[in-house]
């Protein structure tokens, strides 16, 4: 498990790395394309000990890019739209995409040029448009000063540093290759990827290889868009470790702070740490002020636990524990608790029901070898106002009305679909009586190829025993259907025919309100379902789209049976 406190952070991980990587390589680009001078290709100047280059003739090749590689949602391509390009009004779009290869860009070949170039010295002096691209690597700045003898460079003027899935950009930078130390004055950063954005008055990284960003922010928000965002003065990252640092943190909203903290360790990547998640905080009527402040326990790589106490300020000190197990054979597995000890809230409004107040959850699926599938979701609650009073989001326990309580185990044939169940509910509704208990249900159905223009059986046979906790009728149920099918599918519609028969039978207990402890009713069934699929291609204010009218008819036929002889155990009245 992650914890909470790692989502807005991965930005500071591709920072780190990315920053790195590519002003290493830059350097060394720079560098190199110095030391490659060919005399030939350059004219002496009578009056300076320089050189002035011409341009090679064959020039590198720069695509235009929006600014920051945000889109506007009417010119996103269509095959680019998803829900959350729409929702954004449009997205960051990757010029280098498509770049990506298995080859480092520092073994690559590097084409660089400039619009003028001289030395003086130890100083290849570069100016004007100065480009290089190596491999999937692109760097881009109005000048640059390299000193071969440290094996450094000076950059100046609209620095563009770009691998796919990253966008660098800045004033100034300072490299040195012999240190690895690199410093970027002024810059943004875009995660196209991630859909991330940030500014940092310095992005720095040391000889030790630790990334420092001095007064910087990101958000998930568009350009000119800061509804949201995180600020922090100094942020210490460490990629061996996948940890960042940071002081003097906070987050605002609409510009104005709603979170500071002095010191924050931020997970950097999807490793799970031990460690303290955001705090949850709130106010309401029916318990006050609302303080939680989870704990991340990492146990092993296939197990792990959340700590988090909860102080309610009218209530007490809410203990909440959940805890998780992977298993390849057992399944995975949740359980989930809280207990609140001496609600004296609760004893003042309810004095019979005891002042101590408890939720328990378990939960578990598996598959084994691709034919066992077993499932448990059971959760119990000391009394009715629980979820009212109590709901928590680090136990969640679903339903408002009633608490499911259920187990089964099915087996997945060639042929046919086998189902053990065990259900029962705890209500939490004071308008609805305790449901029936299938204890148990088992039901074994035939799976149908479905083959197009051949008959498919239906057989279907299931047995119930239905139980409760008070005092009204119960007893067993088998149903049973058996039929068959002949779906026809072409390229422009269908046509499914279907004919069964249904039968149900009973035998009861405690049913002094029915004549007959043993009533049984059978009605035959049938459908047919079929529909016309027309197609074509249009367009809508300039764009295409596919259009599709698919007319449909669907016949049920089914006896009417007098059935008031028989009890209802599958269905109640909605709360």
């Amino acid at each position: 498990m992650t914890p909470v406190c790692a989502r807005p952070h991965p930005i500071l991980s591709r920072v780190a790395t990315q920053l790195a990587v590519i002003t290493l390589g830059l350097v060394s680009a720079w560098t190199t394309l110095a030391q490659d001078n060919n005399p030939q290709d350059c004219v002496t100047s009578e009056n300076l000990e320089t050189e002035t280059c011409d341009p090679e003739e064959e020039s590198v090749p720069q695509p235009s890019f929006a600014p920051l590689d945000w889109w506007p949602l009417d010119a996103v391509p269509e095959s680019l739209l998803n829900r959350q390009c729409i929702n954004c009004g449009g997205r960051y779009i990757d010029p280098l995409a498509q770049e990506i290869t298995d080859t480092r860009p520092g073994e690559d070949e590097i084409n660089a040029r400039a619009d003028s170039s001289w030395m003086k010295g130890n100083e290849v002096i570069l100016v004007g448009e100065a480009n290089a691209i190596q491999g999937e690597r692109h760097m881009r700045a109005d000048k640059v000063v390299v000193d071969r003898e440290e094996v450094s460079a000076v950059l100046s003027g609209n620095i563009t540093l770009r691998e796919p899935g990253i966008l660098l950009l800045g004033e100034s930078a300072e490299i040195y290759s012999k240190t690895g130390e690199a410093i970027v004055f002024n810059g943004q950063f875009v995660f196209q990827k991630e859909h991330i954005r940030g500014t940092a008055n310095i992005l720095q990284r040391d000889s030790e290889g630790l990334i420092h960003i001095h007064n910087g922010n990101f958000t998930y928000c568009a350009p000119g868009d800061d509804d949201w965002m995180v600020w922090s003065e100094t942020i210490k990252v460490d990629l061996e470790e996948g940890l960042a640092t940071a002081r003097n943190a906070r987050i605002e909203v609409k510009g104005i702070p709603v979170f500071y903290s002095p010191w924050l360790r931020i997970p950097l990547d999807d490793r799970r740490r031990t460690g303290l998640l955001w705090p949850d905080w709130g106010n309401d009527s029916s318990g006050g002020l609302d303080i939680s402040a989870p704990l991340y326990l990492n146990l092993a790589p296939n197990y792990d636990a959340l700590y988090a106490p909860r102080y309610i300020e009218d209530r007490g000190l809410d203990h909440q524990l959940q805890l998780r197990y992977m298993n390849p054979v057992l399944g995975d597995w949740f359980a989930g608790g809280a207990y609140l000890k001496s609600d004296e809230k609760y004893k003042d409004q309810s004095p019979d029901d005891g002042a101590d107040r408890w939720l328990g959850v378990l939960r578990q699926n598996g598959l084994f070898e691709q034919r066992w599938r077993s499932r448990i979701d059971y959760s119990k609650a000391s009394d009715d106002d629980y979820m009212q009073d109590l709901e928590t989001a680090n136990i969640d326990a679903v339903r408002k009305t009633s608490l499911l309580q259920l187990g089964s185990m099915d087996y997945l044939g060639d042929k046919w679909l086998m189902t053990l169940q065990a259900q029962k509910f705890q209500s939490l509704a004071d308008d609805i009586s305790n449901q029936y208990e299938k204890l148990p249900q088992f039901t074994s159905q035939y799976r149908s190829s479905g083959m197009p223009f051949s008959l498919q059986p239906i057989m279907l046979a299931q047995y119930s025993n239905f139980d409760a906790s008070r005092d009204v009728v119960t007893g067993q149920r088998v149903y049973g259907e058996a039929g068959l099918s002949y779906p026809m599918l072409w390229g422009f519609g269908f046509l499914k025919p279907t004919v069964k028969y249904r039968q149900v039978n009973y035998d009861l207990s405690d049913a002094t309100l029915f004549p007959d402890s043993s009533p049984s009713t059978g009605a035959p069934l049938a459908n047919l379902d079929g529909a016309l699929i027309f197609e074509r291609q249009t367009s809508f204010a300039g764009k295409g789209f596919l259009q599709t009218l698919e007319p449909r008819l669907y016949y049920l036929y089914s006896e009417r049976e007098d059935q008031s002889d028989q009890p209802v155990f599958d269905s109640a009245e909605l709360t």
